[in-house]
C-alpha cells in the first residue's frame, strides 16, 4: 500500500509499505509519454524501516541505521534506477540479478509527466526449499512468531544460507 505521495522540488516521492520485511525484488509498471528532450528517472529506494518524513533509512555496513537526511547518501545501496524512453507510453521494469531485504520501498520521479500512472509490487524470492513439518499454536502471538521465523529463513536462503539479505 502507498502509504506517502509528496512533492518536492520537481521531485514527486512515493513511499510504499509491504508489510513485513522480505527479501525480493520490487515490479514498476508505468504508464507515462514522456516528450523528447526531457529526461524522466524513477529511483526505487529498498529499505528495511523508513522514518516519519517517509524517507527510507539505509544502514551502515551492518550497524545501526544511519539519519538519513540527504537522498543521496548511500545510493547504491539497495537501488534501482529507470530512465524513460521518450515517445514510448508504456514502461516496465524488473531487477534480473539483484535482490533486496526490504519492507517500504521509497520511489523517487524525476519529472514525472502530468498524468502519468504506475504500479508497484513486490516479488519474495528465495531458494525452492520443501517443509517438512508444522507446527501450530493455540497462541495467536506464538503463531506470528513462528510465521516470523519461517520467513526469515527463507529471507536468507538464497542458494546458501546469508546472514541479511540487505548485504
Amino acid at each position: 500500500k502507498m502509504v506517502l505521495n509528496p512533492k518536492q522540488s520537481g521531485e514527486d516521492r512515493f513511499l510504499f509499505d509491504f508489510g513485513v520485511n522480505r527479501a525480493g525484488f520490487s515490479r514498476i509498471n508505468i504508464t507515462a509519454l514522456v516528450a523528447d528532450g526531457v529526461e524522466s528517472v524513477v529511483t526505487m529506494k529498498h529499505a528495511e524501516t523508513a522514518n516519519g518524513d517517509g524517507v527510507v533509512n539505509a544502514y551502515c555496513g551492518g550497524q545501526a541505521p544511519c539519519i538519513v537526511d540527504d537522498w543521496s547518501f548511500n545510493l547504491a545501496n539497495q537501488t534501482n534506477q529507470l530512465t524513460l524512453r521518450p515517445g514510448v507510453k508504456q514502461h516496465s521494469f524488473t531487477p534480473f540479478s539483484a535482490y533486496a531485504g526490504f519492507r517500504f520501498v521509497e520511489v523517487r520521479w524525476l519529472n514525472m509527466p502530468r498524468g502519468a500512472e504506475f504500479t508497484l509490487e513486490s516479488i519474495h524470492v528465495h531458494t525452492r526449499v520443501q517443509s517438512i513439518g508444522h507446527v501450530h499454536f493455540d497462541s495467536t502471538t506464538l503463531n506470528k512468531i513462528q510465521d516470523a521465523i519461517l520467513r526469515t529463513q527463507l529471507n536468507n536462503l538464497h542458494s546458501l544460507p546469508s546472514d541479511c539479505p540487505t548485504r
